[in-house]
């Protein structure tokens, strides 16, 4: 983020939020909003080994990093590989290794009050969220941000692009939310879908609380 991070900037209800991230993430973003909305399997088709290549190498360039790239020569699908080469390449995953359980912990408790017939008090498991995601360090509080944003985007074009929350939740969780095993169970999987499809449909809960802080 010192030599690659750059601004990007969500509108909410005629505010704007902004959002410091890497350089690569808006870019590919940015991009894939303007031309990838009506792209069909976005995220899951994949791009050009060669093409994806390229685009890594434009990025990896110092001074700009690749903040005014030309588009031209690529398509949605390149952009939508190299955002989750690039997420997957990171360290830990979006939401740290530490924060993990604790993001599990609202879905969960909602889970077994459902299945003993419990009211659910929707208002608590977003309130629990917000403080989670408000509590994450800086760098991988804005970027959950944005990439929440970027996802519930694509979810509510889901007529064209044929994916909604819950698969888009499916596609990013190993980069967004995973433990430090290697392995997983099958129960843990969907957990961690179940709390991602839950961040993306109330993703703008979190950006506009950005403007309250």
């Amino acid at each position: 983020m010192k030599y690659a991070g750059m601004t990007a900037v969500l509108h909410r209800d005629n505010m704007e939020v902004p959002l410091q991230v890497p350089i690569i993430v808006a870019t590919c973003g940015t991009y894939l909003r303007e031309k990838g909305s009506h792209a069909e399997g976005i995220f899951r088709v994949s791009g050009s080994s060669v093409r994806i290549r390229e685009l890594q190498d434009k990025f990896d360039l110092p001074n700009n990093y690749g903040q005014d790239l030309d588009w031209t020569p690529y398509t949605v699908y390149d952009a939508a590989d190299v955002l989750r080469r690039y997420l997957g390449q990171l360290p830990e995953p979006v939401v740290p290794l530490s924060f993990y359980e604790a993001f599990l912990e609202p879905i969960w408790r909602y889970q077994q009050e459902a299945s003993d017939g419990t009211a659910f008090r929707d208002k608590e498991t977003v309130a629990a969220y917000r403080k989670l995601v408000s509590d994450l360090p800086p760098e991988n509080h804005h970027l959950l941000i944005y990439l929440l944003d970027l996802l519930a985007f694509f979810s509510s074009n889901s007529g064209d692009t044929r994916l909604r929350s819950g698969s888009l939740a499916t596609i990013f969780q190993p980069e967004l939310l995973s433990p430090a095993l290697e392995h997983m169970s099958l129960a843990d999987h969907k957990l961690c879908q179940a709390v991602l499809e839950y961040l993306i449909e109330m993703g703008d809960t979190f950006a506009l609380n950005e403007t309250t802080e």
